[in-house]
């Protein structure tokens, strides 16, 4: 069965949910992220998913009670035993994102509760990579590291290799124009990559209004024609990494 380690169950409507639990396929492990409160309590008691949680580094904000209250129930609600992961956490240097040391403080607290629930955790960067480095160097993270929405290019792909992360490949993987990802693909070892949808919001092909994690089969075909693997093959060793990084964790 194929994975999709990043989606966004909260935004769908109830008639998708249900099409999606009774879709042929449908993923065997959905983890869906939640970056606020409102979020984890629409979903925390949906039946065969999973959750990862966090503070996106584009919802930080000192100044909002929304944010705050869902930081500050982070601790509670990671004793929870459907959540998987701390994420997506990062940094994002978009100019009309908070400052970079109000991320900052968030994404190191962060870590630290990651660390003290031996929790892996999926990132968000967007143009920070140095700094996003420098802070898991800092803290000395030593859990897995998922890399969501990889957009680092060839510049970072040794270090990521070197240090083991891992790089969760979306539904851009099989645009037309999607030749620098196909690349990366090809160059990072299979036990080094997972796969996602980030949907609803991530769709397969222009002109589509919505994409479901059932559309990340799409994502395991690519992969397996890039690497000149068989799907099953492939599919089996993605599910093997999921289970290693998602569940095989100290509590």
């Amino acid at each position: 069965m194929t994975i999709d380690i990043h989606c966004h169950l909260p935004y769908l409507v109830y008639n998708e949910i249900k099409n999606l639990n009774s879709h042929a396929d449908r993923p065997e492990i959905i983890i869906s992220s939640c970056t606020y409160l409102f979020e984890y309590e629409k979903i925390k008691d949906m039946p065969n998913i999973e959750i990862s949680v966090g503070v996106h580094p584009q919802a930080v904000d000192f100044d909002s009670e929304k944010c705050i209250d869902f930081f500050e129930s982070l601790p509670v609600i990671l004793k929870n035993y459907k959540i998987s992961a701390i994420g997506e956490i990062g940094y994002d240097l978009h100019p009309s994102n908070r400052p970079i040391e109000e991320q900052e403080y968030f994404f190191l607290k962060q870590l630290e509760l990651a660390k003290k629930f031996s929790f892996p955790v999926i990132i968000h960067c967007r143009n920070a990579f140095e700094k996003l480095f420098e802070s898991l160097e800092k803290t000395a993270f030593d859990l897995p590291v998922i890399f969501h929405g990889y957009s680092g290019g060839f510049k970072y792909l040794d270090t990521i290799k070197k240090k083991g992360y891992i790089i969760s490949f979306g539904l851009p993987l099989t645009y037309e124009n999607s030749s620098k990802l196909r690349r990366i693909v090809g160059m990072l070892p299979i036990e080094q990559i997972l796969t996602e949808t980030d949907s609803p919001f991530c769709c397969s092909y222009r002109g589509q209004e919505r994409s479901f994690p059932f559309m990340v089969k799409n994502v395991t075909q690519k992969i397996a024609e890039i690497k000149n693997l068989d799907f099953k093959e492939v599919e089996q060793k993605i599910t093997e990494n999921a289970r290693r990084i998602f569940h095989e964790k100290s509590n």
